[in-house]
């Protein structure tokens, strides 16, 4: 059973990566070794929790960046020719328990409504709880519990500049949305104030 929440995890991290920062190709997004690296969400957003891994993402300077566009992954020096487009990172307690938190920021809002559209299709498909709430211009969640008392909740935000925010949290109790939601807005208002 923990062997497939582990899966899960991971899964849901996989689909729900993404990227923001720096555009100076000679700026390192580590501050130091040994240092978290300079990620959007800080240790303090998330009191507990560890950071187990970040990706940083990158497209070409002479490439609009719209969704479903490949990026190329990186963790330290924004590879030469190219611009920072978001970053992932990927947090857990010592209970095993999961955060995982996005942000791409795209050159357009193309296809960033018809995504929130087949999250809500395919939430209401397969059963999840689902809804909207009121940050960024739109934001759905839904969520699942596929055990007992273990309750996964996905939470995805597109802000006015057209960034999309998406965090998954795998907890043990029912404040995963109150918790997905005040992460989200924490990134959102350091985005927006950016």
């Amino acid at each position: 059973m923990k062997k497939l929440l582990i899966i899960c995890i991971l899964i849901a991290c996989l689909l729900f990566s993404g990227c923001v920062g720096n555009e100076d190709e000679s700026t390192s997004e580590t501050s130091e070794i040994g240092q978290v690296p300079d990620l959007i969400i800080k240790p303090s957003d998330v009191p507990g929790f560890t950071l187990d891994d970040y990706t940083f993402l990158a497209v070409s300077k002479s490439n609009s960046y719209e969704f479903g566009n490949s990026t190329t992954p990186y963790t330290d020096t924004l590879p030469s020719g190219t611009r920072n487009v978001g970053e992932t990172s990927v947090w857990s307690d010592a209970t095993e328990h999961k955060i995982s938190c996005s942000i791409e920021k795209y050159d357009s809002d193309i296809g960033l409504t018809e995504y929130i559209d087949k999250e809500e299709e395919a939430a209401s498909k397969s059963g999840h709880t689902y809804g909207t709430c009121t940050i960024g211009d739109i934001c759905f969640y839904r969520y699942v519990e596929p055990y007992p008392g273990i309750i996964i909740t996905w939470l995805s935000v597109i802000t006015s500049n057209n960034e999309l925010i998406r965090v998954t949290i795998v907890d043990e109790n029912d404040k995963s949305l109150d918790e997905a939601i005040r992460i989200a807005t924490i990134i959102e208002g350091r985005v927006l104030s950016d």
